[in-house]
């Protein structure tokens, strides 16, 4: 084959560059197949594809890329593609690998953008063999890909934990799947059924990061609050989410502990009681989707909680963390939502004053019910719905920013430079630190406290 041939007279040394889309679990397996593929030799290097540069900016192109994907939205899907299709076209002479949600989902649109190997979401540590057999001309498109059947069992899949101190703040994933089949969504024929992670095999990643010097562990997972649930019922050994929580907040050097996601269904008595008790080295800062801001579209979507009740959730936890960072996902123009479910939407956000809110319009995702319902919405109307979220969602972050101003933070610093330094409160709000106001000695890791003034705050990602 053509590449083959170009590979043969290519003598690099093996190295390869990890890309990933989406969400926090999509990174966290991206940084435990650099892992994987870093203890079998290959050198591991920055593909820069992402930062808008050219191939002739770098000094040394990957043999290998690997492209974790996402397809969540179609304008996640899109990203991929379009992803795949630059590394490809800017690296004829490379390996390109592809895996994750969008090739879980559609093998041959990803094979006919040119990818050499595909996988999906599982059996990742296949894609090691996979690029070997590649490197040596024996030119592979992965193994075919099995979409997750109904009733199959699945165990979670380990992968190498990182090995060495690489930021302060570690993410752990201790979940995958999702069994909850709200009508819009494709996670669940993605990412198949929810399983969990063995917790003595979670607390020795977690001392293990702590040892090589992290102070902050974010726990996350596709359906994190589900943990445990798909264990043996029946053992007296039987461990939730707060379990698992009530026994990594003691361990030694910890500062820090997030979570990244909940439903507001699983805000339960179990898993306050653990956030009280441990208040002190939790952090009040909260990621829960609401997608809708009417009940009538909330029945239609299949999520299992009204307004009411996601309000009810947001109270209980500001009973313990009143200054809480609250985030949410919520999804304008799903089909059949009237102009009122759009202004109920908007009155949601603000009674809820969350933190920050992701905004985003319905796409119909194949092979799930809303992509065939009727009252699909107007692609003009679903836009302006999205603005005005957005811009709603603009006024309530700058309301609860506010309330900070003029206080003394806690900022655990990530980045120090000549121009100052950056970290994260407790909360989450992101903070630049002028140089002039730094002292000397400051390093990554530190807890320093600052006046918060509004310049100060970053953009935040990550």
């Amino acid at each position: 084959m053509e590449h083959a041939t170009r590979c043969q007279r290519h003598s690099r040394r093996k190295s390869a560059a990890f890309l990933s889309m989406g969400c926090k679990v999509n990174q966290t397996e991206i940084e435990g197949l650099t892992e994987l593929f870093r203890q079998a030799g290959y050198a591991i290097l920055d593909g820069q594809v992402l930062k808008g540069q050219t191939s002739g900016a770098l000094s040394e192109r990957p043999r290998v890329f690997i492209i974790n994907t996402c397809a969540v939205t179609a304008v996640a899907e899109g990203k991929s593609r379009r992803l795949i299709r630059r590394v490809v076209r800017e690296n004829p002479e490379s390996i390109v690998a592809v895996m994750g949600c969008f090739s879980q989902l559609a093998l041959e649109q990803v094979k006919a953008l040119g990818a050499h190997i595909v996988i999906g979401t599982r059996e990742r540590r296949s894609l090691l063999t996979d690029v070997e057999g590649a490197l040596k001309e024996k030119i592979s498109q992965g193994s075919e890909i099995m979409p997750f059947e109904e009733e199959e069992a699945v165990l979670f899949e380990e992968l190498p934990r990182l090995s060495r101190e690489k930021h302060v703040r570690a993410t752990v994933k201790i979940q995958d799947g999702c069994n909850q089949r709200c009508s819009y969504c494709t996670v669940p024929a993605a990412r198949g059924p929810s399983r969990s992670r063995q917790p003595e095999r979670v607390l020795d990643e977690v001392k293990s990061l702590l040892e090589q010097g992290h102070k902050e562990i974010i726990l996350t997972g596709i359906h994190l609050g589900c943990y445990g649930r798909d264990f043996d019922q029946s053992s007296a050994d039987i461990i939730s989410l707060a379990d698992l929580i009530d026994q990594i907040a003691p361990l030694p050097g910890l500062v820090r502990l997030r979570l990244s996601s909940l439903e507001s269904t699983e805000i339960g008595a179990e898993l306050l009681e653990v956030l009280k008790v441990h208040r002190d080295v939790m952090c009040p800062h909260f990621h829960i989707p609401l997608q809708s801001g009417s009940d009538r579209v909330l029945a239609r979507m299949e999520r299992p909680y009204s307004c009411a009740g996601y309000l009810g959730a947001l109270k209980e936890i500001r009973q313990i963390f009143p200054d809480a960072a609250i985030t949410t996902d919520i999804m304008a123009g799903f089909p059949g939502e009237a102009e009122e479910d759009a202004e109920a939407a908007l009155s949601m956000v603000e009674e809820c004053g969350f933190a920050d809110i992701h905004a985003f319009g319905f796409s119909a995702r194949p092979g799930t019910a809303a992509a065939h319902m009727k009252g699909q919405v107007p692609a003009k109307v679903k836009e302006a719905r999205v603005r005005a979220l957005i811009e709603c969602g603009r006024k309530v972050r700058a309301a609860y920013l506010q309330r900070f101003y003029g206080q003394v933070v806690e900022v655990l610093i990530e980045g120090v430079d000549e121009k100052g330094a950056r970290g994260y409160t407790r909360n989450y709000i992101c903070v630049d630190i002028p140089a002039q106001l730094c002292r000397e000695g400051w390093q990554s890791g530190d807890l320093v406290e600052v006046l918060l003034a509004p310049s100060m705050v970053g953009a935040g990602g990550e």
